[in-house]
């Protein structure tokens, strides 16, 4: 058993059975015992490679047939005998011929060594070029070409080719073989020429064009002039030979004269060395390079012509407009420069005229200067144009550059105002700060852009719209700042419990007048002093007599500038007196019949209570000296003009009616006190009223009370808006300022801390606002004059505050006053343009604007009592009357009581520089009293409403 176990494994480790059934013994180890190289011999050219392979020829285990067996040998060991004939990468096997000879090539592994034989011949012939390439060659004309071949060592050499041409006819060649070749041009077309080395297949080509042969040669212009760096164009003229006898004219310009070569040189006499010019060897374009004399060349086919050319200094070639596109605010400055390009490259800024040939609104920039290398442009109004430089050396040049003026921008700060004021607790006041802008217009500061604060929160607070609120008396100072400019400006607000919230007083450098008008016998004011002494308790007197007509006595109180307040006071702003009686109970219907109440700016009446403008008579439930807890009346009037003084007037009035009012202030600016038992808002007035752009207009807010009294509300106790600030804007007193045509809806809300025991606490009127008839106003601001006459026997006829008819204010007006049936009297108001200012063309209407202070203006009434005449150096020119109709238009400005102001005016057909108004006397139901608001320089009457 254990032996055949053995004999088992033994089996197990036989290595091969032979084909012939022998046994190989497992102890055998394969030997190397020599080595062949493949290939053992060969030839290659120089410069080409061969690839060698090393064999092993290995023992096999005895018994095997055949004893050896070859295989590849890995890990061999190449060298050359010879590196400069033939050199091998010793890893790879791979031989590089170098130079001819031979070498012998071995391989080495295990101590075994094969070599085999290379023999290097010479560099064999890879390919083969034609040089030149390409070929011009005129007719009758040739080139030589030679065959190059490159070899397999790298070098190239000449090589011997037989040649042919594709197109005998247009050109020919020697045949060859040779190394080179002669090409003759027959007539002008192309062809190829052909290469074959000898001996083989490898061959070259080359393209050949034939020209014409230029026989004759002239140079257009003979003579050129052209600034330095601007190009100058020459052109060759002559005849050609196309063919083997064909002669045509021919030229470079088309194309048909070809193969001229272009030169230049300097003239005899240039002592400058430098080039005056270059020129384009192929196109004949000559540039100069300073000023200087050259001459050119053309040369082709053995010809020559020459032609001269001066170069004169470098002129202005194009010009730039830097910077590009500019945008400025209006009222800023950019300055922009002309940089000028001159043809030998240098720029430069250069004189030129600036201009603005188109824009989106005229003039929206200002030159200066207008003429220059350099402007400083100023934006005028806002828009896009087109700025224009022009060359002053050469019109013909010009840049142009759009430019965008924006809006002006906010610069600096310049106050707040009004930079004093006077409030109640409870009561509001706005405050707007005003800066400066790039225009140079000081404009109010837009609320978002201004960052209000109270001093003292306790005495009073500003929200972030200005509007101000008096907590308690004391004084608290308003600081504004605004975004974008440094600084802040402050104002002084004071709160106050009384309702005169600015006395007129004696201490503030305020005067106070008697002013009486008419027939007033024993007409009077006693104790003026006592209106501005300070006092509660004291007072002064007015009195009339009984039955008088048209007699008036008046408390004129003018403030002067002082640091309590600032004058004029603000349009909007409430205006009065606090008046009483001492015996007896004052009566408010005779209070409304015999008190006006008006306004004051350098001596004139400004506005006036009436039919206009309500009187607001309010009970303050003060004890004033020798009456009853109701003897304090507020008698006010609210403004829509600024105001410098104001004036208590007392009419003459029947046997039952007044005869004395004690005046005890005189208030510069008053605040109504709050109505109590107030029920609800009712109405706003003017209800549905039209405002002329540019205008202002105030709005009363009225309510109910809880014993259905109609009674004024105060602006302080209410919130006013208006919901298109585009048409219209609305101040906290209710004042309107008309912006452009259009509608917009005015609301009045009763603020939050007034009482009332009923709705709506909101009430809404719509405003119309129209474009004014009267186009060009005869204004003073620009010199316009006014003057005034009464003509006849006209007792108590009169013109009173004829600068309101030349002040731009529609709010202001003259009054003409001619008592009914008194014959043959009248008044008039003339106007005329300053001495130095050009006439009127004739065309337009002219004319003034209108209204009455009591009752409707009733039409026939106006027409059988106006006139109006054209005035040419004070000579009437034109008057209305039957021939030439008065025309009178609404302007569709309502008043309180729903009166109108209306044009009345006339078509001008001769030239004129004044006008006049004549209210004539009539019966006794005609006119008595005129209001002459506005004189029109220009008047149109389309823009008005239909009477």
């Amino acid at each position: 058993m254990k032996g055949f176990r053995i004999l088992v494994a033994a089996c197990a480790l036989v290595l091969t059975a032979c084909g012939d059934g022998s046994i190989q013994s497992p102890d055998f180890t394969s030997v190397l015992k020599s080595i062949t190289v493949a290939p053992a011999s060969g030839t290659v050219a120089a410069g080409l490679t061969q690839q060698y392979v090393a064999y092993g020829v290995y023992t096999l285990p005895p018994g095997s047939n055949p004893t050896t067996e070859t295989r590849p040998l890995d890990n061999v060991s190449w060298s050359s005998e010879n590196p400069s004939v033939a050199s091998i990468d010793s890893v790879s096997g791979l031989a590089t011929a170098v130079s001819q000879g031979s070498t012998v090539i071995s391989a080495s592994a295990n101590g075994k060594k094969g070599s085999a034989t290379l023999t290097v011949g010479p560099p064999a012939l890879q390919s083969l070029t034609i040089d030149p390439s390409t070929s011009t060659i005129a007719v009758d004309g040739t080139e030589t070409l030679t065959a190059r071949g490159r070899f397999s060592d790298g070098s190239t050499q000449p090589v011997t080719a037989d040649w042919t041409s594709g197109n005998p006819n247009v050109l020919t060649v020697a045949a060859g073989p040779a190394s080179t070749t002669t090409a003759t041009g027959i007539a002008v077309g192309s062809t190829v020429i052909t290469a074959t080395a000898v001996g083989t297949s490898i061959g070259a080509t080359a393209n050949a064009t034939v020209r014409a042969k230029v026989t004759s040669l002239t140079i257009v212009p003979d003579s050129g002039t052209s600034p330095a760096g601007r190009p100058f164009q020459y052109q060759a003229t002559g005849t050609v030979k196309s063919g083997p006898s064909t002669t045509t004219p021919a030229n470079t310009a088309d194309g048909s004269l070809t193969g001229v070569v272009w030169t230049v040189s300097n003239a005899l006499g240039e002592t400058n060395p430098a080039a005056v010019a270059n020129i384009d060897s192929e196109r004949g374009i000559a540039t100069g390079l300073r000023a200087g004399n050259a001459v050119v060349t053309a040369a082709v086919d053995g010809l020559t012509d020459t032609a001269d050319f001066t170069v004169t200094p470098a002129v202005l070639d194009n010009l730039t407009i830097e910077p590009t596109d500019p945008s400025l605010a209006v009222g800023t400055v950019v300055t922009l420069t002309a940089r000028g390009v001159y043809t030998d490259g240098i720029a430069k800024p250069v004189a030129v005229d600036w201009t603005l040939p188109s824009s989106s609104v005229p003039g929206i920039v200002t030159f200066d200067p207008a003429n220059g290398s350099s402007t400083q442009i100023t934006g005028q109004a806002v828009g896009t144009g087109t700025i224009r430089a022009t060359a002053v050396s050469d019109p013909a040049i010009t840049d142009e550059t759009g430019v965008t003026v924006t809006s002006a921008v906010l610069q600096s700060l310049v106050g707040i105002t009004p930079p004093t004021a006077r409030v109640n607790p409870g009561r509001s006041v706005e405050f707007f700060l005003q800066g400066m802008y790039s225009d140079g217009v000081v404009r109010n500061i837009d609320d978002s852009q201004v960052t209000w604060t109270s001093g003292t929160t306790a005495v009073a607070t500003i929200g972030a719209d200005g509007v101000a609120t008096g907590v308690m008396e004391g004084t608290s100072t308003i600081t504004a700042t605004a975004s974008g400019v440094s600084g802040s400006e402050t104002a002084q607000l004071t709160v106050t419990e009384s309702a005169c919230t600015t006395p007129l007083l004696t201490a503030d450098g305020a005067t106070v007048e008697g002013i009486s008008t008419g027939l007033c016998i024993g007409c009077s004011l006693s104790d003026g002093a006592a209106i501005i002494d300070g006092s509660d308790q004291t007072f002064g007197t007015l009195s009339t007599t009984v039955g008088l007509i048209d007699a008036t006595m008046s408390a004129a109180v003018t403030a002067n500038a002082n640091p309590n307040y600032t004058i004029p006071f603000a349009a909007g702003s409430n205006a009065g007196f606090v008046i009483g009686q001492p015996v007896g109970s004052l009566v408010l219907a005779e209070l409304l019949a015999q008190l006006r109440v008006s306004t004051l700016l350098g001596g004139a009446i400004q506005e006036s209570s009436g039919d206009l403008i309500p009187l607001r008579v309010d009970l303050l439930g003060i004890q004033l000296l020798g009456g009853q807890s109701s003897d304090a009346v507020l008698v006010s009037i609210q403004t829509s003009a600024p105001y410098d003084g104001v004036a208590l007037t007392l009419l003459s009035g029947a046997a039952s009616a007044l005869t004395d009012v004690q005046v005890f202030q005189a208030c510069g600016t008053v605040v109504p006190p709050v109505q109590t038992n107030l029920a609800k808002l009712t109405r706003i007035e003017p209800a549905n009223g039209a405002v002329i752009a540019g205008q202002t207009k105030n709005f009363v807010a009225y309510g109910v009370l809880a014993n259905g009294d109609e009674v004024e509300i105060a602006d302080a106790d209410l919130n006013w808006s208006i919901d298109n600030t585009a048409v219209a804007t609305v101040d906290v007193n209710g004042l309107l300022t008309a912006v452009s045509a259009g509608t917009a809806k005015v609301t009045a809300t009763l603020k939050a801390n007034v009482a009332a025991s009923g709705t709506p606490r909101t009430i809404t009127t719509d405003v119309t606002v129209v474009d004014g008839a009267c186009t060009t106003r005869f204004l003073s601001a620009n010199g316009a004059k006014v003057a005034s006459d009464v003509t006849g026997l006209c007792l108590f006829c009169n013109v009173a505050n004829t600068s309101n008819v030349i002040d731009g204010q529609l709010q202001t007006a003259a009054t003409m006053t001619v008592p009914v049936s008194l014959l043959g009297g009248s008044t008039s108001i003339t106007v005329t343009l300053p001495d130095a200012a050009p006439v009127l063309p004739a065309g337009p209407s002219t004319g003034f604007v209108l209204g009455r202070p009591a009752g409707n203006i009733l039409t026939a009434e106006l027409l059988s009592s106006l006139t109006v005449d054209t005035l040419l150096n004070g000579v009437v020119q034109e008057s209305t009357g039957p021939i030439i109709p008065l025309r009178l238009d609404l302007l569709g400005i309502s008043v309180v009581d729903g009166s109108q102001i209306l044009l009345a005016s006339l078509p001008t057909t001769l030239p004129y520089n004044g006008i006049q108004l004549t209210f004539n006397s009539g019966i006794a139901t005609a006119l008595s009293n005129v209001l002459v608001y506005d004189a029109c320089a220009v008047a149109d009457p389309t823009l008005a409403l239909a009477p």
